[in-house]
């Protein structure tokens, strides 16, 4: 116990010396949930889980403690070693994001009590705690709305990424894939007295229970072996890499797309002199964290992620005034292609956006809308478009104007003509126009 201590003493003393001119400026924290219940439940008697109102997916106290701790190892970093954080809470230094699941909002909290402990809160309040406000747009009971920052891959997100799942799922690949594990798919769907037959697609309504069953210790299903979980575990962690797409595909850009803008924002106002904060956390999900990972080039053909996982984006700065990334997955480094070394420039960082994210999400997913035609002109009166048939009612209407001034005219012509003509007759004077004008009933 003595020696591991020195140890970790000399290798804490060696990382302050390699980085003493280095200062950390912005921590990007994203994080999965801790242990929770099942998503899924097998058929009984098999099934073990509460079925009750929003028992599904909830945290244990198991994953409250693991994020409690995690939050504990966390304010160690940022408060006592690099000085990130106050020993308090202060709203102009940290910033929290979670999708709006129970489970990610309790770990959230909970890895927030380990940040800041009873004894450096609000006195006023029992045990001095302190209350820390949680940001969150989906899975309300009350709105629901689209998550595109921590859960793109969501139905009605982006259509274009539930169509490319869609294709990827029904690829040859798959089919071939499918039925290389048809042996194991019906020992599943017999031995577990399954109504349908497992697919790579929806192996994981089958390989969550069975994982909660495992982690807890709970006795496997009878009849189902050890060697059968594993070979279910390994077809769940071949989902995990097919349903994000390869490095730098369409699927893959579209995933990490809005999270890799959100950092670089982040990063830009930290340059700029005017953060945000100088920690921001990221609650999410195991799917979040491995489309994360794929979309960086760095996902590890390893299991899934375990609970707690953390991936951390820190923004350093030297003595020379400049600024560089540094990645870690659950503590280890990340050597993120396109980067040199363990540090990536600012500027390497945004060379690598320009090709691993789309230019307008928004269209690329197919939510914009297509441009409104020209509204089309309607036709009356056989044909004739609205204004040429108004200009025509227009000279129409002059014309018969003119006509009704032509005959008056005409009348009144007539009418002198025949006095004059009277007159000639009679040997009367001729009456002035002005008076047949004021006098005559057509006027």
């Amino acid at each position: 116990m003595q020696k591991s201590l020195i140890l970790v003493v000399l290798v804490s003393l060696l990382v302050s010396c390699v980085v003493a001119d280095d200062t950390l400026e912005l921590a990007l924290v994203l994080f999965r949930h801790g242990d929770r219940t099942p998503l899924h439940y097998l058929p009984d008697p098999y099934n073990i889980f509460s079925k009750a109102p929003r028992q599904t997916g909830q945290l244990t106290t198991i994953g409250q403690k693991q994020h409690f701790d995690l939050g504990t190892k966390l304010r160690y970093k940022f408060v006592d070693q690099h000085s990130l954080l106050s020993s308090s809470f202060n709203n102009s230094q940290i910033l929290v994001r979670s999708t709006g699941t129970d489970r990610t909002i309790m770990s959230a909290y909970s890895n927030l009590l380990g940040l800041y402990p009873p004894g450096t809160g609000n006195p006023d309040l029992p045990d001095q705690i302190q209350p820390v406000p949680i940001r969150s747009v989906s899975h309300t009971p009350w709105e629901n709305l689209p998550d595109r920052l921590l859960r793109p891959f969501d139905l009605g997100t982006c259509p274009r990424i539930t169509k490319l799942r869609s294709e990827i799922f029904a690829s040859s690949a798959v089919k071939a894939y499918d039925k290389s594990q048809a042996g194991l798919y019906n020992t599943l769907k017999t031995k577990l007295g399954l109504g349908w037959t497992p697919s790579l697609e929806h192996i994981d309504e089958v390989y969550d229970p069975l994982m909660v069953m495992h982690f807890h210790n709970n006795p496997m299903p009878a009849g189902l072996t050890a060697a059968e979980y594993e070979a279910v575990d390994a077809v769940h962690q071949h989902l995990t890499h097919t349903q994000v797409g390869e490095y730098k595909s369409e699927i893959s850009k579209l995933l990490g797309t809005n999270i890799g803008r959100e950092w670089t924002s982040e990063i830009d106002a930290v340059m700029a002199g005017t953060p945000n904060a100088t920690v921001v956390y990221y609650s999410a999900h195991d799917s979040t964290i491995e489309f994360t990972l794929r979309w960086l080039g760095v996902f590890p053909d390893t299991r899934v992620v375990p609970y707690a996982s953390l991936l951390e984006v820190d923004l350093w700065k030297n003595d020379d005034g400049d600024y560089y990334l540094h990645f870690a997955f659950n503590n280890d480094t990340l050597s993120i292609p396109g980067c040199t070394g363990d540090k990536c420039t600012v500027a390497e960082w945004k060379a690598l956006m320009d090709q691993i994210t789309v230019k307008d999400w928004d269209s690329a997913c197919g939510l914009v809308p297509a441009p409104t035609p020209a509204p089309v002109v309607k036709t009356v009166h056989s044909g004739i478009p609205p204004l040429v048939f108004v200009v025509v009612v227009v000279v129409m209407l002059v014309g018969m104007g003119v006509m009704c001034v032509a005959a008056f005219s005409a009348g009144v012509g007539m009418r002198v003509w025949k006095m004059k003509h009277d007159s000639d007759k009679k040997g009367v004077e001729e009456p002035l126009l002005a008076d047949v004008v004021e006098n005559d009933t057509l006027v």
